[in-house]
């Protein structure tokens, strides 16, 4: 007990090990009839630290799988090859769950090769993820399970309707079809019950315009592109879908991240179930929280890449398995120039840096505030632009094999 009121968390007890209750088996290659299993019944606010540890795992895996696919999906017939959401939202799930599990806080801090500095690090990381009944990896993973059960739905039953590529004469068909779906899916979604922890909803819209987005990337089956325009086309499109989707899912994050940020975890927590934010209408509160959450976002707050751990309060550098012909510039030639409007409409609207450059050159510069909408979405727009085309976020593992193997997964043709 502390405080008179039972501890919900602490990594270094020993039900940390031991989840509550082992979950379904999923299959190997991630399908629309696995998305509920990985994201699982519970609730996350007074669950068992090793169950939580365990979905974020199996949802990590998740998006790395729909991830794969999607990108040999929208490659076919000699395509472009890039990142698409799922994949930074892979590895983004990763370094949630390298915030608290014991095992993996030490990814975090890679260049820090002092044992007793590294011991300090982790323990402060502990602390700070333990401290409310663990309201940062809390609320993060409860939020990490609802967007991924929205997202990847829909994600996993384009890529299932879209395998068979459609012809020329039938696109609009197709593309209406499978909109017809998903409006009757996300209908279903809405009426989950409270344990699952809902937020204010962002607008559909937005979901509908990535999703189209994806779509116009696709070729046509009777229509290969062979063209480096036709690439370049493509290739943009693909940027703007993994733009448009993320400024859709960070609006849906909102009332987690408030509330894995709030000073009081507790009454975030209960504001949270009310309201669906932990948002304190108390002025006082509010700021005493962009004060913590710009020291947070300056210092603490990472993200794990397959070669490197970038601090996001830190400017980009350009990724370290890249060469560029120029050491200053960010963004490779594909998306160094954007031709699309849309695109370019986009980039105009989240990139702050575009509008603080007097002399032509542009630092661009880390986030500035987590909490804050704006800085969050510059942050994601320059980060997906610059690895946009990174191979190793496609190819590497985001789990080594014996991790893998304590998921529950089972082979393709393996009936339950």
């Amino acid at each position: 007990m502390i405080a008179g009121r039972p501890l919900y968390y602490d990594p270094r007890s020993p039900d940390f090990l031991e989840p509550a209750a082992e979950m379904k088996p999923i299959c190997r290659v991630i399908g629309t009839a696995d998305i509920k299993k990985v994201a699982s019944r519970g609730f996350p606010l007074k669950e068992n630290p090793a169950t939580l540890a365990l979905r974020n795992q199996r949802i990590t895996y998740a998006y790395w799988s729909l991830a794969g696919q999607l990108s040999d999906l929208l490659a076919r017939n000699s395509g472009p090859r890039v990142a698409n959401w799922c994949t930074f939202a892979a590895w983004s799930s990763k370094t949630i769950g390298a915030s608290i599990n014991p095992a993996d806080t030490h990814l975090l801090f890679p260049e820090v090769r002092i044992a007793e500095k590294r011991r300090r690090l982790v323990g402060l990381m502990q602390w700070a993820s333990g401290r409310n009944h663990g309201a940062i990896f809390r609320s993060l993973a409860t939020g990490n399970r609802f967007i991924f059960l929205e997202v990847a739905t829909v994600i996993a039953e384009f890529i299932a309707t879209f395998d068979t590529l459609p012809l020329s004469s039938e696109r609009h068909a197709r593309w209406d079809a499978y909109w017809a779906t998903i409006t009757t899916k996300i209908h279903e979604l809405h009426q989950l019950d409270p344990s699952w922890v809902p937020t204010a909803g962002a607008d559909t819209e937005m979901l509908r315009v990535a999703l189209k987005l994806y779509f116009d990337a696709l070729p046509s089956a009777d229509r290969p592109s062979t063209t480096q325009a036709e690439f370049d086309r493509r290739s943009e499109l693909i940027l703007a879908a993994n733009l448009q989707l993320g400024a859709y899912e960070q609006l849906r994050a909102e009332g987690y991240l408030v509330t894995s940020f709030a000073v009081r975890g507790e009454r975030a927590f209960r504001r949270l179930l009310v309201r669906g934010s932990g948002r304190s209408r108390n002025p006082a509160s509010r700021i005493a929280v962009r004060v913590y959450t710009r020291f947070v976002t300056r210092f603490l707050l990472a993200m794990i890449l397959p070669n490197e751990v970038i601090k996001v309060g830190r400017p980009l550098k350009p990724p370290r398995n890249q060469q560029l012909q120029r050491a200053d510039t960010l963004f490779r030639h594909e998306v160094q120039t954007i031709e699309s409007p849309r695109l370019q409409a986009m980039l105009s609207r989240y990139d702050l840096d575009d509008f603080d450059a007097s002399d032509g050159r542009v630092t661009r510069r880390g986030a500035r505030n987590w909490i804050d909408y704006r800085h969050r979405m510059h942050y994601i727009a320059n980060l997906f632009r610059a690895y946009h085309d990174d191979v190793s976020l496609l190819t590497a593992p985001v789990f080594t094999d014996e991790r893998i193997a304590t998921l529950n997964l089972r082979e393709p043709t393996t009936d339950l």
